[in-house]
């Protein structure tokens, strides 16, 4: 952050722990980091808001389970950073998207800035394209039910017999 003054970040999250919240208020307020904003406990409204006015989705959990706010990222239009582990790696396909450590953040960016704007236009078209194939709430739905019925006929056979 302190590293990329030109690019504004918009910090979204939950607070559940106020102390350090409160240490990362400081942290930008005594570095005059004024192109950080910080918006703790953002409702849905707001976060997809913030979403759809930006370019770039950093998110910086290691081994995210399943990523529902980088598939929320890449609905808004967004191209997503994001760890190369958990569920990340099925949500964002691009190895180009996906970084080992925060240090590579800012070639990624680099490099993402030095394309052409319809390369990005495909990129984002495809990651919204997969997302709504394998994550959209019908398929959810579909798939979920699906599982759901197998569980159950494997654990309570029905038989045509009786």
């Amino acid at each position: 952050v302190e590293n990329m003054p030109n690019i504004d970040f918009h910090i979204v999250g939950f607070v559940n722990k106020a102390g350090y919240f409160e240490r990362c208020q400081a942290y930008v307020r005594e570095r005059q980091l004024n192109h950080v904003r910080l918006h703790p406990n953002a409702d849905f409204s707001a976060m997809t808001a913030l979403l759809k006015k930006s370019k770039y989705f950093l998110h910086t959990l290691v081994n995210e389970p399943f990523g529902i706010t980088a598939v929320e990222a890449i609905a808004a239009g967004c191209i997503p950073l994001v760890h190369d582990s958990g569920g990340q790696r099925e949500t964002v396909f691009f190895d180009e998207l996906r970084y080992q450590s925060l240090g590579d953040i800012p070639a990624m960016l680099a490099s993402l800035e030095k394309k052409k704007p319809a390369e990005i236009r495909k990129m984002i078209t495809r990651l919204q394209e997969h997302a709504r194939q394998h994550f959209d709430e019908t398929v959810f739905l579909e798939k979920t039910g699906n599982l759901l019925k197998r569980v159950l006929e494997s654990e309570h056979p029905i038989s045509n017999n009786r």
